[in-house]
């Protein structure tokens, strides 16, 4: 019993920090570019927050080194490396769709239906599913009518939805990837994702998307 107490603190704290970190910093964001929809839109929002993470991604990852020394992996994994970008690019796009439509939880739970089905798909244990099961009552009582008081936007549904399946896709797709490209595949997915997303950004927002006030800038540049 002491050496099962033992190991489960070095197996399982830091995993669980990391996904609690993830939650809360992906949430905070949303919440702080949900302000930004009354000047870009959802579609410049969501376009800003991809390229931005991908540059910073970029710079710490760095994962030019690999292929400029030989070590790069093989051209077999750039096509699911481009649905991991993809997958990225739909969560980051329709959630953002959804929260301009549906009150900011209902989204965020709409999204997490994709982890919550491959949890459910994917786990053989009772406790697992008992758990998932737990969370999907969340959800439906926050989805239900007597959460809001109000009926929902069925459009704002749809794009929640579309979120979780991207998420679950980039979850079930990301297993594969990181095995390829280990710490770059967070910094090369996000490039992925901002091509894909930022002419949607622009062709919604215009010029107003590089505004100062969108994007953030130097001391010495106001």
């Amino acid at each position: 019993m002491a050496h099962r107490n033992s190991a489960w603190p070095s197996g399982m704290i830091l995993p669980l920090a990391a996904v609690t970190m993830a939650m809360g910093a992906f949430q905070v964001g949303a919440a702080l570019a949900k302000g930004l929809f009354p000047a870009v839109g959802p579609e410049g929002a969501a376009a800003l927050r991809i390229s931005l993470g991908a540059l910073m991604l970029l710079a710490v990852g760095r994962p030019w080194r690999a292929w400029r020394r030989g070590n790069g992996p093989g051209r077999e994994s750039a096509l699911p490396l481009i649905g991991l970008g993809l997958s990225v690019a739909g969560v980051i796009l329709f959630f953002y769709l959804a929260m301009a439509r549906l009150p900011l939880g209902v989204a965020i739970s709409l999204q997490f239906l994709g982890p919550l089905g491959v949890a459910v798909f994917g786990s053989r244990k009772a406790m697992d599913l008992l758990w998932a099961a737990m969370a999907g009552v969340g959800v439906w009582l926050l989805v239900g009518l007597g959460a809001t008081g109000a009926a929902l936007d069925p459009i704002g549904l749809g794009w929640g939805l579309c979120a979780g399946g991207c998420r679950a896709a980039y979850i079930l797709i990301g297993r594969g990837v990181s095995g390829d490209y280990g710490v770059a595949t967070a910094g090369l997915s996000v490039a992925i994702a901002a091509i894909a997303v930022l002419p949607v950004g622009v062709a919604k927002a215009g010029l107003a998307l590089f505004r100062r006030r969108c994007c953030p800038t130097p001391c010495w540049w106001r």
